[in-house]
């Protein structure tokens, strides 16, 4: 019988913000939520320049007003997130409760795909009540 060489060295495990820099490089990860009391995942992101504020990265802050949970309200944060999918941009979400529900088939990546001329594009659902439409991703 052979025996294996096993070392019993311990393996340096990757830090946080290595972690997550590499999932928001991969166009294959899983979209990242990270959960965080306070807002800290936001202060960290920033920084530590994982995401920049400007043209790579949309935040969307939500609160417990009472206009903030309006179908107006949801809808506009929608269509500031479908712009973000359209040009590739990293979104951010920040105490919004009212969207999660809304943004289901993207948050599990539900990727609807169409081919046309031979390019093959694809889509994701965005839902708001019983409205749902889909939107290109990039």
């Amino acid at each position: 019988r052979s025996q294996l060489n096993i070392s019993k060295a311990p393996i340096p495990l990757p830090s946080a913000l290595t972690l997550i820099r590499e999932n928001l490089e991969d166009p294959y990860a899983r979209h990242l939520m990270l959960l965080t009391e306070n807002g800290a995942a936001l202060h960290l992101l920033f920084q530590c320049g994982v995401v920049t504020l400007g043209e790579g990265t949309r935040v969307l802050i939500g609160s417990s007003f009472s206009a903030d949970a309006s179908e107006y309200h949801l809808i506009s944060q929608i269509n500031s997130i479908k712009r973000a999918m359209q040009v590739g941009q990293h979104v951010i979400l920040f105490n919004c409760g009212g969207l999660y529900e809304a943004l289901y088939d993207v948050l599990n990546q539900a990727y609807v795909t169409r081919t046309t001329n031979g390019k093959v594009e694809k889509f994701l659902r965005l839902a708001v009540g019983k409205r749902s439409h889909l939107c290109p991703v990039h």
